[in-house]
């Protein structure tokens, strides 16, 4: 590379024309720069949920692999003018290794002398009152975790069902940020009144509670579509999905704490254990070699039919650069519409829940065979803090329904700053608040923590364990897949209006995997020149 100047070049790329084209540093800072400016949004939202300003800010701390892209440290500095710390060692791996070290200290330490987490979104519930139809806010967004409410209203005479319409809002107020899945309720015949009790549990998962307050007593004679999935939903989810889970058998040696990162590009699973502070990754056996190779990639291809896909392999990656293969594709599928199907092969659907359940089957079934003598039963697995209740459910059932039998959540900005604070001590620092900003492939996450949490230590033994998650923030599709979009448009730009041509699927494809490859040369040689 000349003086942060990246040649791409692709011979016969559409027809007789070969594509002959430069990426400079200019150009990816350029390009770039509108979508780091939009990855600072959550950074004042979340500031706005801890009920700080940016001088009341100790610490920065930048994770996620696109946060090494020119231009983002200078920008998080400007914003907050405090000088963001790096993670000094196997970024990406840092938040499954994050998760994994939550795990330890779930096994290790009893809930009061763990971390305090809050509902990061106000949950609020649509009513008609008298006719007059409006948003009433159930939980505030900083409320400790379980949080539970009541909510009561009256049922017409010869009612059956009635359907609860929850919603997260913006900030406290009664304006609506997004609309979750309705949940219907099935009632007795005599039922007046309904009173519901919402739980957010600290998975971030709602669990319903229904009963008619004239027999409190009875609780089970309001039936719920709760959005949670039974035993048996489960099983026949497998069976759709073609998923074989072989119980456990009860094995003498401990079982390691797992967390694992279910990534929008690529997905890794890390392990400790209890008693040991070193932290290791799972090899993936089907990797392709322009990977690291513990690395999961997060592409899934549908090659022969619809119960047989290729996963995370050779196979599926190959398959990126065919576009005759594009519609059996599935990439960067975490941030897709959760509403819709992704991909649709023989008449099956797949939905994100769908595709992530695969793809956490294949590292689950691995995970296995690598530890053959022990007892895999439960993990810590990463959300975007930009998740919603709903999103966190569907990657709940999605563990589940891969063979996971006991699964607990952590939002990746707050994985991030439990590795960090594991390879740098912080306990005899004047640090209280820290920002975590977490620049992924899809989205855009952000965490602050009080690490000091004065009022919690009881005793020092447990000082490093305990802090409390004050505001979190996220931005969905707002990450290094987004600038990769707008790279290659830069370029098929520049190649269709100098060759008077339109570029194929299959060329744009190929495209894309050179820009990407120039993008990752470009962000190295800037790394090595520096913004500091």
């Amino acid at each position: 590379m000349a003086n942060g100047i990246e040649k791409i070049q692709i011979p016969f790329i559409s027809g007789r024309y070969s594509l002959n084209e430069e990426l400079t540093l200019e150009d990816l800072q350029r390009i770039s720069a509108p979508i780091i400016e939009k990855a600072m949004q959550p950074i004042r939202k979340a500031l706005e949920k801890a009920d700080l300003s940016k001088e009341d800010i100790d610490l920065v701390i930048l994770a996620g692999g696109s946060s090494q892209l020119p231009g983002v440290y200078s920008r998080i500095y400007e914003e907050l003018g405090v000088e963001p710390r790096k993670i000094p060692k196997d970024l990406m791996l840092a938040i499954a290794y994050g998760a994994c070290l939550y795990q330890k200290e779930i096994k290790n330490f009893p809930k009061t002398k763990r971390d305090v987490r809050t509902l990061g979104s106000s949950l609020g519930i649509y009513v008609d009152d008298g006719g007059k139809k409006g948003v009433k806010l159930l939980l505030n967004h900083n409320k400790s975790l379980p949080a539970m409410e009541k909510y009561e209203f009256d049922v017409s005479e010869g009612q059956t069902t009635v359907s609860l319409n929850l919603v997260t809002l913006v900030g406290n107020s009664d304006r609506v940020e997004k609309q979750l899945k309705q949940r219907n309720l099935s009632l007795s015949g005599d039922a007046s009144k309904v009173v519901v009790e919402i739980t957010v549990t600290e998975n971030r998962l709602i669990e319903l509670n229904a009963y008619d307050p004239a027999h409190p007593e009875k609780k089970a004679i309001i039936q719920l579509d709760s959005q949670m999935m039974t035993k048996e939903d489960i099983e026949r989810k497998r069976s759709e999905l073609g998923i074989e889970v072989v119980s456990s058998v009860n094995k003498l040696n401990q079982e390691p704490c797992i967390g694992i990162d279910l990534g929008t590009t690529t997905s890794e699973l890390t392990y400790t254990y209890r008693s040991e502070d070193q932290l290791d990754k799972l090899a993936n056996p089907d990797v392709p070699s322009q990977y690291d190779k513990y690395c999961f990639p997060s592409v899934i291809y549908f090659n022969d039919r619809y119960d047989n896909p290729e996963i995370a392999n050779t196979k599926a990656c190959n398959a990126l650069g065919d576009a005759s293969s594009k519609d059996k594709l599935c990439r960067e599928f975490k941030v897709a519409d959760r509403n819709k199907y992704v991909v649709e092969v023989d008449g099956h659907g797949f939905k994100v829940g769908d595709l992530s359940a695969l793809l956490l089957h294949k590292i689950w079934d691995i995970a296995k065979l690598t530890f053959p003598n022990m007892n895999l039963r439960s993990a810590v697995i990463t959300v975007p803090a930009a998740f919603d209740f709903d999103a966190c459910q569907e990657t709940f059932n999605a563990a589940r329904t891969a063979g996971i039998e006991t699964v607990t959540l952590i939002d990746e900005p707050t994985a991030a700053y439990q590795y960090y604070s594991h390879v740098q001590d912080l306990s005899d620092s004047n640090i209280r608040n820290v920002l975590i900003f977490d620049f992924g492939g899809g989205t855009t996450d952000v965490a602050i923590l009080d690490v000091k949490n004065d009022a919690l230590h009881e005793s020092n033994e447990y000082k490093d364990c305990l802090y409390s998650v004050l505001g979190v923030s996220g931005e969905v599709n707002c990450g290094g897949k987004n600038i990769d979009d707008a790279l290659v448009a830069e370029i098929k730009k520049r190649f269709e209006e100098k060759n008077n041509c339109v570029l194929s699927p299959t060329g744009e494809m190929r495209l894309r995997n050179e820009v990407i490859s120039a993008k990752v040369k470009l962000s190295e040689y800037y790394s090595e020149i520096g913004d500091e």
